[in-house]
Parts: C-alpha cells; sequence; structure tokens
C-alpha cells in the first residue's frame, strides 16, 4: 500500500525542531507556526502548532490560519516532508490540502 501524505502530529513536527540550534533540521520551513493534526484534548475546537521560529508549541482555534507541510512515511519508515505551501489556512483546509496530494 501506498503512503498518503497528512499533517503531521505535534511530535513530529517537534522532531524536526532543533532546540540546541533554533532552527529546523530541515530546509523549507519559515519561522512561522505550522498546523499539526493533533488535536487538543482540552477543548477539540482547537489544535497544536508548532511555531518554527522558536520550537514552542501551542493549542489554537481550528479557524486560525497558519502554515502547512504535510507528511508521509516512505517504505523505509523515514519521514517525506512536502514543500511548505505557500498560503496560510484553516485547520480544516490544511488536512483536506494535504488529502488532496494523494490524487
Amino acid at each position: 500500500m501506498k503512503s498518503k501524505w497528512r499533517l503531521p502530529t505535534v511530535d513530529e513536527l517537534q522532531g524536526i525542531f532543533d532546540y540546541e540550534a533554533g532552527k529546523p533540521k530541515i530546509d523549507g520551513f519559515a519561522p512561522n507556526n505550522y498546523w499539526s493534526s493533533t488535536v487538543y484534548a482540552d477543548d477539540t475546537y482547537d489544535a497544536w502548532i508548532v511555531n518554527f521560529d522558536n520550537g514552542s508549541t501551542y493549542g489554537y482555534n481550528k479557524s486560525y490560519t497558519y502554515c502547512v507541510r504535510c507528511v508521509k512515511k516512505t517504505k523505509k519508515g523515514k519521514l517525506k516532508w512536502s514543500k511548505s505551501h505557500r498560503n496560510r489556512m484553516t485547520w480544516d483546509k490544511a488536512n483536506k490540502y494535504c488529502k488532496g496530494l494523494n490524487k
């Protein structure tokens, strides 16, 4: 089965931020907030974002607009990242965008 593009989890986003160097471990991330697929446990109207300026995480309302990068697993189990979408979008649109890359 072919791996499908999806919105990354908050752990996956945090895993590519180098907290000692204060920057992402891979290219293509602007110093902005990026959506994760992880819904905020205390309020399902919110989802976690990761700030790629400093690596901090926050739960924000899904109607806000933030940056998006999609992810999928390779055959070897590594993560492959899409290019950053040039426009900010809501959480729902971000999920649809990533799923749309599978077509």
